[in-house]
């Protein structure tokens, strides 16, 4: 498990679990091929493209989609058993990095 002390580690375990975190977004439903994001607003390309130039610009807004994702998981216990849940649990609660103090 990651250990999260910074916007470093935020955007390296990221890096390392992306393929993992865009797992979640379909397990939960969302259309990556579609111009649609959280909170019903439309984007001007993909969500996966979007997602995709938040992660690659080191956007700290990429964490809106992340708890937006989180929030839409069923309340089941199976969600425990996706590959990366605990990761990406952990990238959701440690968005405090990015109201540090530089």
């Amino acid at each position: 498990m990651p250990i999260i002390n910074n916007k470093e580690d935020y955007w390296n375990t990221v890096d390392s679990n992306w393929g993992k975190i865009l797992a979640i977004f379909q397990n939960v439903g969302a259309r990556l091929d579609l111009p649609f994001g959280p909170y019903e607003e439309i984007l001007s390309v993909s969500l996966l493209e979007h997602l995709n130039n938040l992660k690659k610009n080191r956007c700290p807004e990429i964490t809106r989609y992340f708890n937006a994702a989180w929030g839409a998981a069923p309340d089941r216990p199976y969600i425990h058993d996706w590959l990366g849940w605990d990761i990406f649990c952990d990238l959701c609660s440690e968005t405090w990095v990015f109201s540090e103090e530089e």
